[in-house]
């Protein structure tokens, strides 16, 4: 069982009189509740009916966000983290809309705010530059005020995808010769020259740290077997010294 909102509009009713379908407008939005079924369950005479399809397109162009302004022309140019936002304006007579109070809102997707101003570049034109340093989603909310006065609003959204350097693009040839010529390279060469040698050779430093530390790890350990190990045990109790032979006559 259902019922009717108080401040909703009943459109269709059933035979006992519940409501079958009703929209109800809240704030700027609408909602809209049909209390059938769109499939043969429930509805198998509403599907039958010819303007069938016709009645869902005007339900659903019924409750969808109508134009928020006339008169306004709206453009979002973004490149290289940056998204430049372009708004025309004329006024109900077809003049350039001058001197107007144009402000816009930008939400990210952390739902941080920012309140840029747009400045006027043309007649009618007014531009901003909105900084996009993540990928995600933006929504961007414009207000334009003539004299203190209310006349435009409306609502953009702002997708920001990967960064350009990850984008597909032509090679850039003329940019490729420039580094060549600079550092000496050559542009363009075939597969069996790229391992080619040209006789020409490079420095190369070699660290020597790591041989002279093994060589004292050796040295370190071979100071300590003379101090720890008893060689006359070694060599069968005799005691070796080693005492420098001279010839004498």
């Amino acid at each position: 069982m259902t019922r009717a909102k108080p401040t909703s509009e009943l459109i269709l009713a059933s035979e006992a009189g519940d409501p079958l379908l009703a929209w109800w407008r809240y704030g700027l939005g609408m909602s809209v509740a049909f209390t059938s079924d769109a499939k043969s369950r429930w509805a198998a005479d509403w599907i039958s009916w010819p303007n069938y399809g016709k009645f869902w397109a005007q339900i659903v162009r019924h409750a969808m966000r109508k134009g928020e302004a006339k008169g306004i022309v709206v453009h979002v140019d973004q490149k290289d983290r940056k998204a430049l936002l372009t708004l025309d304006a004329i006024d109900a007579s077809g003049k350039f809309l001058n001197l107007a109070t144009t402000d816009v809102t930008v939400i990210n997707d952390q739902f941080g705010k920012q309140t840029l101003a747009m400045g006027q570049t043309a007649p009618g034109r007014y531009q901003v530059e909105i900084p996009t340093p993540r990928a995600g989603s933006y929504q961007l909310e414009i207000a334009q005020k003539l004299n203190g006065r209310p006349i435009h609003q409306q609502s953009r959204g702002l997708a920001v995808g990967y960064t350009e350097e990850l984008r597909l693009r032509a090679t850039n040839e003329d940019l490729l010769r420039s580094v060549a010529r600079v550092s000496g390279g050559t542009f363009g060469i075939s597969a069996g020259d790229v391992y080619k040698a040209d006789g020409r050779t490079a420095r190369q430093a070699t660290p020597l740290w790591p041989f002279l530390l093994v060589a004292a790890i050796l040295l370190f350990v071979f100071d300590v077997a003379l101090r720890r190990i008893d060689f006359s045990v070694v060599f069968g109790g005799k005691r070796i010294s080693l005492v420098p032979v001279t010839n004498s006559s």
